[in-house]
């Protein structure tokens, strides 16, 4: 054990210097390597006169973290530095002097006399002789103390020095016996991670059963896991941390005093106050249903998009809408970040991520994920390549019926869309001003223009100003005299489909008045 005791460790702990929380190391203790060097008391005293024996401290005080380390070590070379530049800046003063007093001094022709000179002219002599003398200049600077009073100074030092080792190794010598206690509970440190793998806290071992890990921390030194026991508090994969001489969840706070209540806990608290983010779902062939709404989904993708209306886990700050994990929490932030967002293919410049992405996908990326595999043609959308398939190719393709009605189409995203449309009657886009809903953003897009949109597409012919494009458009077929919508009855030509609807009900009125009066009573 004496040997656990000299061995440094590292210690987690508060800098008595800073007070920055993390690895520290004792100002009373060297490391092994360190055996003719002072510690970083001695060095304190004699840099700043800070006594730190003096100051009435408990044990774990004395502690000093790595960057105080640096900065006292730079201190105490600087202070041997300012030492050794005052007494050369001395001793060259002192041989100036004695060089301009030899020129005026009458050189007696004893040979003392003249080997007295030549001393004096020696520098190498001089120089040795001067370290020899007590150095005035510096004297001055430094603070003097009585002799009686540093020789008493100096022996309660090393006093309290011998104490403060005593009490440290003791100290750590009863948290070494207290952990190997612990050890004897069945209580380790241990870190969970996810699907319920359990990793030794010293080395990388893992293991399915905790049992594993409890026979295997055994092989490590008892300073180790002493150490380990310590880092415990501060990890985020430790779920329990040593509290005393037993560990302590750190989700419900209880106390876990021997092995059988910790593998309890582990299976009651951890496990059901583990974050997971699987979600339940029923899947059946061509049908996806909710398992808790029992709502129908004709596609994954749709599905998993409305679990996050049960599990409301993550909530946007921004605009309040909620999302069953942190990843699908993060995607949507995207969309709120504004800015300058350069498109890497072209010069185009977007103010949000999102629609640089889609223009990605759309403009650049387009031709590569949906290519024409018989003729080599690029097409925008997995939608244009499977039209193309049946109308060029004459390719027979899967159709997705709809149950409800005889419509049917080539993707389940159109046939998705068609349901939650036409017999779901889906309306979540509404309007503010009034009572009207739709089901695309963009229908309710081109709706507000009735309410609040300028009349900013112009005719150029007649100056007919209107709210939408669409308008303008079908505007200028008067003056293009584009006539493409034709009677059926009468063959009689319409340049608006409006104007037909009106005509066609003057061809119903006139085929109620032919109808015979009997047929009418009938």
């Amino acid at each position: 054990m004496d040997d656990i005791m000299v061995e440094s460790l590292p210690i987690l702990g508060t800098c008595s210097l800073c007070l920055a929380e993390g690895i520290v190391r004792s100002m009373i203790l060297k490391e092994n390597n360190e055996t003719n060097r002072e510690n970083y008391i001695d060095i304190l005293l004699k840099c700043f006169s800070i006594d730190m024996l003096s100051l009435d401290l408990d044990d774990t005080k004395y502690m000093i973290c790595s960057l105080c380390i640096k900065q006292l070590e730079i201190c105490h070379r600087f202070k041997e530095q300012v030492i050794v530049s005052l007494r050369t800046l001395e001793a060259s003063t002192r041989i100036k002097k004695a060089d301009q007093s030899y020129d005026v001094v009458k050189i007696e022709g004893t040979e003392n006399n003249v080997n007295c000179v030549k001393e004096e002219m020696n520098p190498a002599v001089r120089l040795t002789s001067c370290s020899d003398v007590e150095d005035s200049v510096l004297n001055d600077l430094l603070i003097k103390h009585d002799p009686d009073e540093l020789r008493s100074r100096r022996s309660r030092r090393n006093t309290l020095l011998a104490k403060k080792k005593v009490s440290y190794s003791v100290r750590k010598q009863a948290e070494l016996k207290e952990t190997e206690r612990m050890l004897k509970r069945g209580l380790f440190p241990f870190k969970i991670g996810k699907n319920q793998t359990y990793t030794c806290a010293i080395c990388p071992e893992k293991s399915t059963a905790l049992d594993d890990i409890k026979s295997h921390i055994t092989d490590h030194n008892i300073a180790n896991i002493h150490v380990a026991f310590k880092k415990t508090m501060t990890s985020n994969q430790h779920r329990f941390y040593k509290y005393s001489t037993k560990l302590k969840c750190k989700l419900c706070k209880e106390d876990i005093r021997d092995y059988v209540t910790l593998k309890n806990h582990i299976g009651s608290c951890v496990r059901s106050s583990a974050k997971c983010n699987n979600l339940p779902f029923k899947l059946e062939k061509d049908q996806l249903d909710c398992p808790i709404c029992k709502k129908t989904f004709l596609n994954f993708v749709s599905l998993n998009t409305h679990m996050n209306v049960h599990y409301p886990n993550h909530v946007c700050d921004n605009c309040g809408k909620a999302f069953a994990s942190k990843a699908r929490l993060r995607g949507h932030m995207r969309t709120h970040e504004i800015g300058d967002f350069p498109c890497r293919y072209c010069d185009q410049v977007f103010d949000r991520v999102t629609k640089r992405e889609n223009h990605v996908s759309k403009e650049h990326k387009s031709g590569i994920r949906y290519a024409c595999k018989r003729c080599n043609i690029s097409l925008t959308s997995f939608y244009a390549r499977q039209k193309h398939l049946a109308e060029v190719h004459n390719e027979e393709l899967k159709r997705y019926k709809c149950k409800a009605c005889t419509q049917s189409y080539i993707t389940p995203g159109h046939l998705s869309s068609h349901v939650r449309r036409d017999h779901l009657n889906e309306r979540n886009h509404k309007c503010t001003k009034c009572d009207q809903a739709f089901y695309t953003r963009n229908s309710l897009k081109m709706h507000m223009i009735k309410h609040d949109g300028e009349r900013i597409h112009t005719c150029n012919i007649c100056n007919k100003s209107y709210q939408r494009k669409k308008t303008l458009r079908e505007h200028m077929r008067i003056h293009n005299n584009d006539k493409r919508f034709v009677c059926p009855v009468c063959a009689r030509a319409f340049t608006q489909k409006c104007t037909l609807k009106g005509h066609l009900k003057v061809h119903e009125r006139r085929l109620e008045d032919n109808v015979h009066p009997s047929a009418q009573m009938l």
